[in-house]
């Protein structure tokens, strides 16, 4: 299907050229299994912390169905993806072996209001079967204007607004649409040149960034709670007549460890 940039929709079937279209390029590997499988596989390996960051014009290759922009909607080096089944490819220098998470940069392109899918490759095959359909939404807000208030029914119920697209880049990571993980996908990459290739699967976007980071693991709640029992033992052994008057804020700060986060706590005197 070809995306028609001027807000009409995907012409299913047929490409720029009035040829008939090949289907999506899944691009299924021969060695392909579930991510839960391939996590498994690497689960001793060391997740990076060091964030790599390419544009979309960084792609070295490009298939018929994508363009490179100089500028496209306040991004500059974008790529268009204007085809499904279109794919590019980008080549990225990893300094040490290890799991890094991606995202994407990208706003949708018009068409027939169905969220972004792109498959992802690492070298040549695809890591694990969900690799496959990565989705990433469209961005939709109320139709009403700031100050306006819901429309009622003749009962005085709320009448649910439609709903009109926003165009806009945003940043998101690959994770799975069927929400089986909380955290997105890790990739293993190796060290030095690994190929990195992302097919359009359905519907189109231009795509302005592709990020290799470690996602930050939020503290858990047992964790917290422990941070504010010791921020709570700290002050009961403070001998208050010692302090300067006044008022005290009692906060606390993120810092990472590892692969998670941990709380300090900070006080300051206002």
């Amino acid at each position: 299907a070809v995306c028609l940039l001027a807000g009409s929709a995907c012409l299913p079937g047929m490409t720029a050229r009035g040829e008939e279209a090949p289907p999506a390029d899944k691009v299924p590997a021969a060695d392909a299994q579930s991510y839960a499988v391939y996590r498994e596989q690497y689960r001793k390996k060391d997740t990076l912390s060091k964030t790599i960051a390419l544009t979309g014009g960084q792609a070295h290759t490009l298939s018929d169905g994508v363009r490179r922009e100089t500028v496209y909607e306040g991004k500059e080096d974008v790529l268009l993806w204007e085809e499904e089944g279109a794919w590019a490819e980008w080549t990225v220098e990893v300094p040490k072996a290890g799991l890094y998470s991606l995202k994407l940069t990208y706003q949708a392109l018009p068409g027939k209001g169905a969220d972004i899918e792109f498959a992802v490759d690492l070298n040549g095959s695809r890591p694990f079967t969900e690799a496959g359909d990565i989705v990433f939404s469209r961005i939709w807000r109320d139709d009403l204007e700031p100050d306006e208030p819901f429309a009622v029914d003749s009962i005085g119920n709320d009448i649910v607004p439609d709903k009109v697209e926003v165009a806009r880049y945003t940043e998101e990571p690959f994770r799975d649409k069927e929400g089986l993980y909380d955290a997105p996908y890790l990739f293993y990459f190796d060290k030095g040149e690994n190929v990195i290739r992302l097919t359009g699967v359905r519907e189109c976007a231009a795509v302005a960034g592709l990020t290799l980071y470690e996602e930050k693991q939020p503290v858990s709640y047992a964790e917290y709670a422990a941070a504010v029992d010791t921020a709570a033992a700290t002050l009961d052994a403070i001998d208050a007549a010692s302090l300067p008057e006044g008022k005290w804020k009692i906060g606390f700060s993120n810092y990472s460890v590892g692969n998670s986060w941990r709380q300090q706590m900070e006080a300051e005197f206002e």
